[in-house]
């Protein structure tokens, strides 16, 4: 599913929220006040909302380069936990100035796609539904493209980001991390092979002991391309454990 990028933002719910210089929020829209965050939010640093000293050290050093002369290299897609639930959004981010032209904060644009990506499942269990990741949203210069689950073979690190594959060999760059991608993956058949792989087992064919390298691997095969993708000794027996061998 492709669209032109601002088609599609222009009919989804949006969010906006406006931090100042110090990351104190100091305005919503309702949507952003009511879906996304709550009026309790008012005024609190934005790093009270991450509780991983990973995400707080980002944004300490994101907030400390905005007073440089740059633009900000978003949009991004994003993952964030809100009351309980992942939602899932495309996020754009606006520096603001002073009349002085001083940077002054930010003005943060949350398109909330969760409705796109994520999809229900056991309808029979009405008090406890299950939810699966169905598609991987990739932002691109002019379109917003979503990879269904099924059609990726693997996915790896790739500096901060990932890379997903597709079984045509086609390549997609994310901002979402590996970790945020195979706790979503798990119930779709997807398993953490190495710490730099998540592959999808649906397209595993074969695993191989390398003697020369002392390492095992993987390959995985759609009907058009084979992939070679490395298997920790770690988590060959999880492997094992998942398939029944």
């Amino acid at each position: 599913m492709i669209e032109n990028i601002e088609t599609f933002l222009s009919i989804v719910p949006v969010g906006v929220v406006i931090v100042d210089k110090n990351r104190k929020i100091v305005s919503m829209n309702p949507y952003a006040r009511d879906v996304i965050l709550s009026k309790e939010y008012f005024n609190k640093d934005i790093l009270d909302l991450h509780e991983k000293q990973e995400a707080t050290s980002k944004i300490e050093n994101f907030f400390s380069k905005l007073t440089e002369n740059k633009a900000i290299e978003l949009p991004i897609v994003k993952i964030l936990d809100f009351k309980g639930k992942s939602m899932f959004f495309i996020v754009k981010l606006t520096k603001i100035y002073d009349k002085e032209e001083n940077f002054n904060g930010i003005v943060s644009i949350f398109y909330d796609i969760t409705s796109v990506t994520i999809k229900r499942i056991d309808e029979k269990d009405s008090q406890h539904p299950k939810f699966v990741l169905d598609k991987i949203p990739i932002v691109l210069k002019d379109r917003v493209v979503f990879l269904e689950t099924r059609n990726i073979v693997f996915i790896r690190s790739f500096g901060s980001s990932t890379l997903i594959t597709d079984i045509n060999g086609n390549e997609y760059l994310t901002s979402l991390k590996i970790s945020e991608l195979q706790e979503k993956l798990e119930d779709n058949g997807f398993f953490r092979s190495h710490k730099s792989y998540l592959i999808n087992t649906s397209y595993l064919k074969e695993l191989s002991f390398d003697k020369e390298k002392n390492q095992y691997k993987l390959i995985l095969s759609s009907d058009k391309k084979s992939f070679f993708v490395p298997l920790s000794k770690r988590n060959k027996q999880k492997l094992n454990s998942l398939l029944s061998l």
